[in-house]
């Protein structure tokens, strides 16, 4: 269908209409659905890079997250010991030291 018939059966200017086929032709105006918001091609190219961006973090922060995982899967049997010796009463740090791996000074044996 012309430009011309299009531009008479809605009322739009033809200019309008050939800018907006010029710039999607040129890839700055992207095709759309009925119902769908515009978004500029600027904006969206903007955007995909945030989201290779934070794709990127997300891809160096999840194995320092199991890593981090699996050390509180190791200290966490022994800060429960701790606690559970700490309320003991009599001699507590010296059994603290003894079930958590660490040498204690001689001051306080």
């Amino acid at each position: 269908m012309p430009v011309s018939v299009v531009a008479r059966r809605h009322p739009i200017a033809r200019n309008q209409l050939f800018t907006w086929q010029r710039l999607f032709a040129e890839g700055e105006l992207p095709a759309m659905g009925i119902g769908e918001e515009a978004v500029p091609a600027s904006d969206d190219r903007l955007l995909q890079q945030q989201v290779r961006e934070l794709q990127r973090l997300l891809c160096k922060k999840t194995p320092e997250n199991g890593i981090l995982r699996e050390a509180l899967d190791l200290v966490q049997p022994k800060t429960l010991v701790a606690l559970a010796l700490v309320g003991s009463g009599r001699r507590a740090v010296k059994r603290l030291a003894r079930a958590l791996g660490l040498a204690i000074g001689a001051s306080m044996r």
